[in-house]
């Protein structure tokens, strides 16, 4: 087989894992590939290849190995806590400060000793180099490992599927389900570390950019309390996971999950809006951002109109109407225009205008044309009053 890995010429006799082919060449450090891609799509280290290949090798450096890197200690931190709280079930909740917040449910509380408990186990089954396999099964083979109890994973997540195989990996006879790629074995995790943070913990991993090292955890208690608000809304409905949620469905019991969703939203959109109009007349302008299709018109009309109930007069100034003439918007790395770079608005315009307007001053505001893709006077004229 003729091998092209990242430039370097390898001839291949025989049927080889990736691994394996890694290993016999010059790549200094083997244990920083995370996985390969091959014609656009990503491989675990332990495939094989019995065939000419162009390789690309996604190290952990990346942004795509390190997400590799993560959720594979997730499979060592499952393995961990089966072993040491076999009644638990690990929750792997969200993104918080520079790590994962996770919870254990089944278990009443969580203190520090238990925690070292499970960092410590989690460092042995690394330095163990256990293999971590790959295994493609159908419903059948996969439920009767749920009822062998060799995992922790609901059967009810396999059940309410209809596909062919499911995508398991085996850590030391202990299976979870996963949909993403693995590391081909725990020596090659290396830096992690765990944060009590009360009712549950943090998973922290080195970061993409962060060069190996594990970074420390910063206390982020707004985010904090805003999922632990939405947690105990979803204990209450009883949401907890997509399968309660499917099985909401199918009971057709979903439209009381609007209803309640809705009348939440709107309850935190009247209290900006309260603590807006306890903040006049010194709160003059209100900057909401957020990315394409994240629903931020809506979220700014819905604003008004709580503003509108408290006796204010709000004025909607977008964004779009102040970006660059479609001839200067930035490009990305791919030659295509990058409507999310700062530099595709024109700073200059939109900070001065601002500035007027806190002082008082009347400004015209602009007015994008799309259709042209150039910025256009639009005859409309703002000024702030105090309310």
């Amino acid at each position: 087989m003729n091998i092209n890995l990242d430039g370097e010429k390898l001839k291949v006799i025989e049927k080889k894992s990736i691994e394996a082919i890694i290993e016999e060449s010059k790549i200094k450090e083997p244990k920083d590939v995370m996985a390969v891609i091959i014609d656009n799509e990503v491989y675990d280290l332990n495939e094989e290849l019995d065939q000419d290949a162009e390789i690309k090798t996604v190290k952990i450096n990346s942004e795509l190995g390190n997400r590799i890197y993560r959720r594979s200690l997730y499979l060592v931190l499952a393995r961990a806590i089966y072993e040491i709280f076999p009644e638990a079930v690990l929750k792997i909740e969200i993104s918080i400060s520079n790590g994962i917040y996770c919870e254990l449910e089944n278990k009443s509380s969580l203190s520090k000793n238990d925690l070292n408990k499970v960092k410590k186990r989690m460092q042995e089954i690394i330095a163990a180099d256990y293999k971590i396999k790959k295994h493609r099964l159908n419903k059948k083979e996969v439920l009767e490992i749920i009822k062998n109890e060799n995992c922790s994973f609901r059967s009810e997540l396999i059940k309410e599927q209809d596909k062919d195989y499911y995508t398991l990996y085996e850590l030391d006879g202990y299976y979870d389900y996963f949909y993403y790629n693995m590391v081909p074995s725990t020596s090659y995790l290396g830096e992690f570390d765990l944060h009590l943070r009360i009712p549950g913990f943090v998973l922290l991993f080195p970061k993409f950019f962060s060069s190996k090292k594990v970074p420390k955890f910063i206390e982020q208690p707004k985010l904090a309390n805003i999922f632990l608000e939405y947690e105990r809304l979803g204990k209450i409905l009883g949401v907890n996971d997509v399968v309660e949620l499917n099985q909401l469905i199918e009971n057709k019991e979903y439209n009381e999950l609007i209803r309640i969703a809705e009348a939440l939203h709107e309850k935190k959109i009247a209290e900006i809006a309260d603590r807006i109009k306890s903040g006049m007349p010194r709160n003059k302008i209100i900057l909401i951002a957020g990315p394409t299709s994240s629903g931020k018109t809506t979220f700014t009309h819905r604003l008004s109109t709580q503003l509108k109930i408290n006796g204010l007069r709000p004025v909607q100034i977008s964004v779009d109407d102040y970006f660059v003439d479609r001839e200067n918007t930035p490009v990305d790395k791919n030659g295509n225009p990058d409507f999310e770079s700062l530099n595709a608005i024109n700073l200059e315009l939109f900070n001065d205008h601002l500035l007027k307007l806190i002082q008082g001053e009347k400004v015209e505001l602009p007015k994008f044309n799309f259709e042209k893709g150039v910025r256009e006077k639009s005859g409309k004229y703002l000024k702030l009053e105090d309310d």
